[in-house]
């Protein structure tokens, strides 16, 4: 966000894993502004609050060289493919 000036890191726990969904658990949360820290929460931080509650991820196709999965929002919210393959770029297909 705003050419690297500020940056939020965040770090999850994996608690659940089947074929089918991936549960997580944020362990701890930073927040940098131009490299420096100026805040850090852990665990026991998120407690009671909306990112105490677990994300689950649920995959909805998987191979060898392609992923596609939820945010923690189910088919509401955004969908992620993941990919070894250079073929593909953000946009769809590379032409050669």
């Amino acid at each position: 966000m705003f050419g690297g000036l500020f940056k939020i890191s965040r770090r999850y726990g994996v608690y659940g894993l089947t074929r089918t969904s991936i549960d997580l658990d944020l362990m701890n949360s930073e927040s940098k502004f131009i490299g420096m820290p100026v805040n850090r929460k852990d665990r026991d931080d998120f407690l009671g609050t909306k990112y105490g509650s677990p994300l689950e991820i649920q995959v909805l196709y998987l191979d060898s060289d392609l992923c596609v999965c939820t945010t923690g929002q189910g088919l509401d919210g955004p969908v992620h493919v993941y990919t070894k393959s250079n073929l593909w770029a953000t946009s769809g297909a590379k032409r050669n």
